[in-house]
């Protein structure tokens, strides 16, 4: 159930845990009349810990940026923001989202691995729909291999996979 955020905002949160990682889906909802802007503090708001996350707007398609405590957003009258918030550490990849599914990666993400040098895994996809994946890459990153085609700009990989069928698709980016 949403909480209300202050005088214009309803927060719906989802928090992510599997046995290869844990991240935050959360819903921000204007419900005013007239664009608003919120500043949204992470520890108080969502009782995330204090910590560097990777914040993505699964909606839009965009990587918003690194945040630690306070999330700034501007949200359109009557619209829903859903943010993927992904802990990151600076020497890693980090999956900041999938396309699939708006919980981002719980239901259709069924493995991953990451190391410092790559990161892979399992995702359920529907056949001849393309399903993105996108991954932030390390500070320093030089050259990207992967098993699917993609597109990079700066640190944000996007993986393009396609399946064929309804099996799980394996897919991996090395370093």
């Amino acid at each position: 159930e949403p909480k209300k955020h202050g005088e214009h905002f309803l927060l719906t949160s989802l928090g992510v845990s599997r046995p290869f990682g844990e991240w935050t889906v959360a819903a921000l909802s204007n419900i005013a009349d007239e664009r608003k802007h919120l500043s949204l503090n992470l520890p108080r708001d969502l009782r995330l810990p204090s910590q560097r996350r990777a914040v993505y707007d699964f909606w839009n398609h965009q990587f918003l940026g690194i945040f630690q405590d306070t999330i700034e957003l501007d949200i359109d009258a009557c619209d829903t923001r859903v943010l993927r918030l992904t802990p990151i550490a600076d020497d890693m990849p980090a999956l900041i989202s999938t396309s699939r599914h708006i919980t981002q990666g719980a239901y259709e993400l069924l493995d991953l691995q990451v190391s410092k040098t790559s990161i892979g895994g399992r995702l359920l996809c529907a056949p001849g729909e393309n399903t993105v994946i996108t991954i932030l890459l390390p500070e320093g990153c030089k050259q990207v291999a992967a098993s699917h085609p993609f597109q990079r700009n700066e640190r944000l990989l996007e993986l393009q996979i396609q399946a064929e069928s309804p099996e799980p698709v394996t897919w991996n980016a090395t370093l």
